[in-house]
């Protein structure tokens, strides 16, 4: 009985640990994952990105992040320059943009807002999604490193000037890119509690672990030993 029962012991466990890695990756995975010094750590917030101040792709790559940012109508905002990168609405002057911020009169960032969701300028605010929430808190969701990065280009710049392709693509890998926006309210703060890590949903796997478990030590449990069945077999 006692070695039949260790060897139940056993196999629960290895269950236990092989299920538990499968619907808790976070709790595996994230101490693995090495953070950059100075990058902030979860979750994200506009707050967070401000200070990162245009270094958010190094941070983040390409994840999708979702946040609440205070919309900025920026009239005037605009400005010049003497190169332009192609797609245009990825342009940091004449593109497709809108400013993101942590309130009113607060510190900003700059973000992208494709063609598929309309087009954000001052000259037509009718066609921007953000119509809606200037002077108003939004939430945002978008990202860094979008698939598009990879089209930019130099559309023009001045002559002698020795920009890349390269360096386009570059620079478009580093813009935040809008993919969706809805109703949101003003953060109730910005300081990381110690769940903030954890993945969603991961308290309400364990039941299934446990229930998982307990029925491979039944089935165990059920299933003749092997020196059991070779003394039967003898015996013929």
């Amino acid at each position: 009985m006692g070695p039949r029962f260790g060897a139940v012991a056993r196999f629960a466990a290895a269950v236990l640990l092989a299920v538990g890695t499968l619907v808790l990756p976070g709790r595996f995975s994230s101490a693995g994952v090495a953070r950059a010094a100075d990058c902030p750590a979860p979750p994200v917030s506009i707050a967070k990105l401000v200070r990162l101040e245009g270094q958010g792709l190094p941070c983040y790559g390409g994840r999708l992040l979702t946040f609440r940012a205070y919309v900025v109508l920026c009239d005037g905002c605009g400005g010049i320059s003497a190169t332009t990168i192609a797609p245009l609405w990825l342009d940091s002057v004449l593109g497709s943009t809108v400013i993101l911020s942590t309130g009113p009169d607060d510190a900003s960032i700059q973000a992208y807002v494709p063609p598929a969701l309309g087009r954000c300028s001052v000259e037509d605010l009718a066609t921007c999604p953000f119509h809606g929430y200037y002077g108003h808190w939004a939430t945002v969701s978008g990202h860094f490193d979008g698939p598009v990065a990879r089209t930019c280009r130099i559309a023009e710049q001045p002559p002698g000037a020795g920009a890349t392709t390269s360096d386009a693509i570059a620079e478009c890998r580093a813009k935040l890119i809008i993919l969706s926006v809805g109703p949101g309210v003003p953060p109730a703060t910005d300081t990381v509690t110690a769940g903030d890590g954890d993945p969603a949903g991961a308290s309400a796997a364990w039941p299934w672990v446990a229930t998982f478990a307990l029925a491979a030590v039944l089935f165990v449990a059920r299933v003749p030993s092997t020196r059991g069945l070779v003394a039967h077999g003898s015996s013929r």
